[in-house]
């Protein structure tokens, strides 16, 4: 396991705005799925990174 100063282990906060039916809708949206709103976005930036890399490949191809 990495040392807990490491990148890969340091928790960073993030603060962001965002119009608040686009919250609820997200919050809803993860507690219908069982998810944290963290996980929930870890879970969509993963799925988004996955999508660009077959989009990628896609085009390359």
């Amino acid at each position: 396991m990495p040392p807990k100063d490491s990148d890969n282990n340091r928790q960073i906060g993030m603060t962001f705005n965002m119009p608040a039916h686009w919250h609820r809708s997200f919050k809803a949206y993860a507690a219908q799925s069982g998810l944290s709103m963290r996980d929930f976005l870890f879970l969509c930036f993963e799925t988004q990174k996955s999508v660009d890399q077959i989009n990628s490949q896609r085009r390359n191809s």
